[in-house]
């Protein structure tokens, strides 16, 4: 799904909000795929001359590779898609985190979200989940 929308909470604006579903001809996990359904459906709901303040895309109905059922024409991921999205992943898992992206994602990176206020997840991340030690009180420490 993708979609747009502008700032209801200025009413001076003009409103403009749409969405559209995609459905792919068989699931995939290739990121280039994916990209360019997304701008197809941007491209039915864009509308110039507004001032938007949220766009996104939202991928539905995800379902395991293994669970992939094949069409009559279409097939799901072959072996040069799958190997170039592992290569993909271990360059980024080597040198670290978008150091190769694909092109449409843009080179710029003016914006990313603000991380130092973060709340500890608890209940969705071992490495952050609360243990109780020793309570004798460490010297140097209140």
């Amino acid at each position: 799904m993708v979609f747009v929308q502008t700032n209801p909470f200025r009413p001076q604006d003009a409103q403009y909000a749409r969405e559209r579903i995609i459905t792919l001809p068989v699931a995939t996990a290739d990121t280039g795929i994916i990209i360019v359904a997304a701008h197809r459906a941007l491209g039915t709901i864009w509308r110039p001359g507004f001032h938007y303040k949220k766009a996104g895309v939202m991928l539905l109905y995800l379902v395991k590779a293994a669970r992939v059922q094949n069409g009559l024409f279409d097939r799901p991921d072959g072996a040069k898609s799958q190997a170039c999205v592992r290569a993909l992943d271990k360059l980024n898992r080597r040198f670290g985190r978008n150091t190769v992206t694909h092109a449409a994602t843009g080179v710029r990176r003016g914006w990313s979200m603000q991380r130092g206020s973060l709340s500890p997840r608890y209940t969705t991340s071992w490495d952050e989940l609360l243990t109780v030690g020793d309570q004798r009180q460490q010297p140097g420490r209140c």
